[in-house]
């Protein structure tokens, strides 16, 4: 069955669908309207979003502290190229000059001041590049930061979460 929740559609069991609408719902009434907006067709995006946030809600419960929860995944590469008559000073081997390949990272955090510059130094000390930020607050104290990066040459996402749960343990 196809169940519709604002903009986002999935394809569910007619018995879980009370359940998911209940959980949908829930999500998005803790996150402002602007999230809403900005997930308009990405069920699989809020899914992550909201397992990462009751991740670290579980967490802060448990220990009494929120260890961050970080969710990294390949999205595309581009192959960039320029006419040599633009740059002569570089070897074009088959038109492509530049390979790069773009990735999602999304923190799930208790929110705090100054989260936003502490998860954007983390990103950099890895040796990304933020393309852009979107950071949510949640109604009851987390926060969800989601940067969309380049600098990472692999197209796979497991080396990369692995770098950042490092660079955060030394921290």
């Amino acid at each position: 069955m196809q169940l519709s929740f604002g903009c986002i559609d999935m394809t569910i069991n007619n018995d879980m669908i009370t359940q998911v609408e209940r959980q949908l719902r829930l999500h998005f009434r803790r996150l402002p309207a602007r999230y809403m907006a900005d997930m308009c067709g990405k069920a699989e995006e809020v899914m992550i979003h909201r397992s990462l946030l009751l991740a670290v809600a579980d967490c802060s419960q448990s220990h009494g502290h929120g260890h961050p929860q970080i969710h990294a995944r390949f999205l595309k590469t581009f192959h960039l190229s320029f006419s040599s008559r633009f740059r002569s000073d570089t070897q074009v081997t088959n038109g492509i000059l530049y390979t790069q390949c773009i990735s999602t990272i999304v923190f799930g955090c208790i929110d705090k001041p100054r989260l936003l510059s502490q998860l954007s130094a983390l990103v950099s000390e890895v040796g990304l590049n933020i393309r852009e930020a979107h950071v949510y607050s949640t109604v009851d104290g987390f926060s969800l930061s989601v940067f969309l990066v380049d600098g990472w040459y692999k197209e796979e996402a497991g080396g990369l979460l692995k770098a950042i749960k490092e660079a955060i343990r030394s921290i």
